[in-house]
């Protein structure tokens, strides 16, 4: 008979289980972790390549792949993008990129761009142009769903935009800039794009800009907003070739872009618009845009300190070509006029008469 006030034997197997179970789970992620991250260089290596027979040379003077255990974090420092296409050579300069994917959600993606960035655009016939753009903070995430890109967010504050000639020739003060600008896209709840093809809902916007008048006024002028929102049709994301191939896919797709709203308001104008574009069998746009302008007398005067530029004498025959044909209408309880514009075949009219023309987007046979 065994004594009651003897001390049970330990089960050590309680101890040693959990720890086990630990170890073993420890263990299982960090494989999961490092065959990730293995994975992950090798696709960045096709993609770089890939993207090198498109004429695409992606570059970083050091790249890394930290973040273990519960982040993958891509860092590219001082990242070159060169775009080679035919006479056009595109040069694009970052001092840092920088990627993060929780280990545990692979499907969202959260990038942070250190500027400033650097532009160089050389064209055969044509001068040199130079940007620099640098800004206080600049985010962009990415959203998959099926190996799909399901919705992404780009946002940058502070923005500050200088252009000229050439990289010296970008001193001074900063020629635009943009208290805060924000890109959002997702794909549309009432999805039915044609083959299959997705739908995207979008919305960008940018506050507080000050923007310099065409040459050879002086000076600039502020805009409280610039907006943009709608949903394109049947993005045929599966082209992996230069824009000019995917809008020639997307045309023969029917691919549509729909126009909630188009906004751009001054102090003392403002133009609203909305309407449907696509592009034409020859790839030139197509559709219309109805536009409520507010404070025309004062777009008037503004169009009138840009005499002599290259888009002040379209501009003032449409403006009194506008007040011939405009209805009465209203922005926000603010009067306006509107005038509904036609696109055929790359050619703008009003009523019937044209008021500029848009060349073909990519070439076709017999363009």
């Amino acid at each position: 008979m065994s004594n009651p006030h003897e001390p049970r034997r330990g089960r050590p197997w309680r101890m040693v289980l959990p720890l086990g179970l630990v170890i073993i789970l420890t263990a299982g992620w960090s494989f999961y972790w490092f065959a990730a991250a293995d994975f992950a260089e090798t696709s960045i290596d096709r993609l770089i390549a890939r993207q090198a027979e498109r004429g695409i040379e992606i570059t970083c003077s050091e790249r890394a792949l930290g973040g273990f255990p519960f982040r993958f974090i891509l860092t590219c420092r001082n990242a070159e993008i060169t775009i080679n296409r035919s006479d056009k050579v595109a040069e694009i300069k970052l001092p840092e990129l920088r990627g993060i994917v929780q280990a545990y959600n692979p499907t969202h993606a959260i990038g942070e761009l250190v500027g400033p960035m650097e532009i160089n655009l050389r064209q055969t016939g044509r001068p040199d142009r130079a940007a620099r753009i640098a800004w206080a903070t600049a985010l962009v995430s990415m959203q998959t769903a099926s190996l799909e890109i399901s919705g992404g967010d780009l946002s940058a504050d502070n923005i500050l935009i200088w252009t000229g000639l050439y990289a010296g020739d970008l001193d001074g003060d900063p020629t635009s800039t943009i208290a805060r600008y924000e890109a959002h896209f997702r794909r549309s709840a009432e999805d039915d794009g044609v083959g299959n093809l997705p739908d995207f809902d979008f919305v960008t916007t940018a506050t507080d800009l000050v923007v310099p008048l065409p040459a050879p006024a002086r000076g600039s002028t502020s805009i409280s907003e610039a907006s943009l929102s709608g949903t394109v049709f049947d993005l045929p994301l599966h082209e992996r070739s230069d824009w000019r191939q995917f809008l020639r896919i997307w045309q023969q797709s029917g691919g549509k872009l729909d126009i909630d709203r188009l906004r751009l308001d001054g102090a003392d104008t403002a133009i609203n618009a909305a309407g449907e574009l696509m592009l034409s069998p020859s790839g030139r746009p197509d559709g219309n845009l109805a536009l409520d302008i507010v404070g025309i007398d004062q777009l008037q005067q503004l169009v009138n300190q840009t005499a002599g530029s290259s888009i002040a004498g379209m501009v003032q025959f449409v403006t009194l070509l506008v007040r011939g044909v405009a209805t009465q209408s209203s922005v926000e309880d603010r009067p306006a006029l509107r005038i509904n514009v036609e696109f055929d075949d790359g050619v703008a009219k009003i009523q019937g008469r044209s008021i500029f023309s848009i060349g073909p987007l990519y070439a076709t046979e017999g363009s």
